[in-house]
């Protein structure tokens, strides 16, 4: 095909995706296609690894580059194999699923390009030819949460989605999909019917989100870390620990400060500090009794614990400020994604 470029050579990914970047700068209508067969091969996604720095800090899932070495080749097998789920061999096509959306196994990368299509795309023309009011939508992989200023338009908007999903064999999660009352003027509006009680509240992305106040006594949101995350976070700690039961204090320092800023990095806003410091103080004390195990005759006190926690376990810290203003994103077309 005239003005494509193909790059199925047997050459290196960097190098080859320098000159994909060179012509990219040359000729801006040039189209590429068959690159994602580069990104799921296993020799590739080695090199890609050993190229990572490895004292960088962790994710969120406390995945540290010592870590994922122990299980490289199998890591590798199976990141291969889930990428090649979503891609068709030829890298020409993205290969489409048919089943629940929210929570389901469909990989990230076809989610994202599907549910651009199925979702994203018809959102925005929804909002400028249906809504009067207000809508903010928010969209993670195949996470979602949509806010409306009038109720009758959330009703009938979730309406519509639902038969557009199941347009394309798809389905609402039909526990995580709720309708609720949420916002500056939900309280007082629970109120005034006579309900009592706060206004319900809802998870997104690992956050519980609620009505709140400032000292100031305006409304805010709240975004706490959900407790099923922490407790699983938790859980896979103590696993991890229990494992290395007798690796060396230095590197078990190493990973546990790393899951420690991963979390912080991640779960640090405003008003969640004391969520911070209970899991971090939690992680300590994990720590603590899987050292107290390695012998029957180790009673460690917990007070010669406390140089090792302040050595290796950063202090907590909030990493994100709260935003005075919605984040506005302009896109094509001139619509606001707020």
């Amino acid at each position: 095909m005239n003005g494509t470029l193909r790059t199925q050579g047997g050459d290196g990914v960097h190098s080859a995706l320098e000159r994909v970047r060179e012509v990219a700068k040359e000729d801006r209508k040039r189209r590429f296609t068959a690159l994602l067969h580069r990104v799921y091969d296993v020799e590739r996604l080695r090199a890609a690894f050993l190229s990572i720095e490895r004292d960088a800090a962790a994710g969120v899932d406390g995945e540290t580059w010592e870590h994922y070495r122990r299980s490289l080749e199998g890591n590798l097998q199976d990141l291969s194999l889930r990428l090649k789920a979503g891609v068709m061999a030829d890298g020409k096509r993205i290969q489409s699923e048919v089943g629940t959306v929210q929570g389901g196994r469909i990989s990230p990368l076809p989610a994202n390009i599907y549910l651009h299509c199925v979702f994203d795309l018809w959102v925005h023309r929804w909002r400028q030819k249906q809504a009067r009011g207000d809508v903010i939508v928010v969209r993670f992989a195949d996470d979602f949460a949509v806010g409306f200023e009038h109720r009758v338009e959330a009703e009938r908007f979730l309406t519509e989605l639902r038969e557009r999903f199941a347009h394309f064999g798809l389905n609402l999660h039909p526990v995580k999909t709720r309708l609720i009352e949420f916002g500056r003027c939900a309280r007082r509006n629970r109120e005034d019917r006579g309900d009592r009680g706060a206004p319900e509240t809802f998870n997104f992305l690992g956050f519980t989100h609620s009505c709140g106040k400032t000292r100031k006594g305006r409304f805010t949101v709240l975004w706490q870390t959900m407790r099923k995350r922490l407790q699983a976070k938790l859980k896979a700690v103590k696993a991890e620990l229990k494992a290395g039961l007798h690796d060396p204090i230095p590197e078990v320092g190493r990973y546990l400060r790393a899951v420690v800023l991963g979390h912080v990095h991640y779960y640090g806003v405003p008003r969640n500090g004391p969520a911070l410091a209970a899991f971090r103080r939690t992680v300590g004390l994990v720590w603590w009794r899987v050292l107290r195990r390695r012998s029957q005759g180790n009673h460690l006190p917990l007070r010669r614990m406390q140089p090792l926690l302040q050595t290796w376990l950063p202090q907590v810290r909030i990493c994100h400020p709260y935003p005075n203003q919605r984040i506005r994103v302009t896109t094509r077309g001139g619509s606001r994604m707020r």
